[in-house]
């Protein structure tokens, strides 16, 4: 049939629709509603809101 696999380029979320539906949520849903100062705060937000995306989310 002459179906080749072909794989994404490095460092390119928008090829990666997984990836993407991920940074997406991220924006929408944790960093929309604050205003980060420094990197420290922004590693916790991320901890705990992939924590709560993991365990407690619902997914459809």
């Amino acid at each position: 049939m002459g179906i080749r696999q072909k794989l994404i380029s490095p460092r390119s979320s928008w090829q990666n629709p997984y990836v993407e539906r991920l940074i997406g949520s991220i924006r929408r849903e944790c960093l929309d509603r604050v205003i980060v100062l420094h990197e420290r705060q922004l590693r916790q937000m991320l901890k705990q809101f992939l924590a709560y995306y993991h365990e407690v989310r619902p997914h459809r």
